[in-house]
């Protein structure tokens, strides 16, 4: 069973101007109770977008900490293209950023390429045969 691509969802970009920092959520519904965690409670994640550039707003609760977002009904899709577009060219991305989907599916795929541990490519041929690795 393979697993479904995250632009197959509704993923939340989220972009922090201070160093240039971008990552996403791969689901809106996961954003809620996982912004505390996640650096918005410092401010350092102040810009929200769904990947059609729909901008997100941060609703505080307790302690004045970000808590969940919601649709703010205006859209950016230019602004938005233009974080991923300079994001992709500094990281030597594949994508060039002006698809938003393909963007975040190759940031999913970097990052799970960089965990540890990770099978060992003889095992995983063995056992799936010479597709490609899982």
């Amino acid at each position: 069973m393979s697993r479904a691509l995250p632009s197959d969802r509704d993923p939340v970009i989220l972009h922090a101007p201070d160093d240039g920092s971008i990552d996403f959520f791969e689901d809106f519904e996961e954003v809620d109770g996982c912004l505390v965690v996640s650096g918005v409670v410092e401010d350092s994640w102040t810009t929200f977008y769904r990947l059609d550039g729909e901008k997100l707003a941060p609703v505080l609760g307790q302690y004045d900490w970000v808590e969940r977002l919601v649709p703010t009904g205006s859209r950016d899709l230019g602004g938005l293209v233009l974080l991923l577009t300079e994001y992709a060219r500094e990281h030597h991305f594949e994508s060039d950023g002006s698809d938003p989907a393909a963007f975040v599916d190759e940031m999913a795929r970097r990052d799970h390429e960089s965990r540890w541990p990770q099978w060992p490519r003889w095992l995983d041929r063995r056992m799936h045969g010479d597709g490609q690795v899982r």
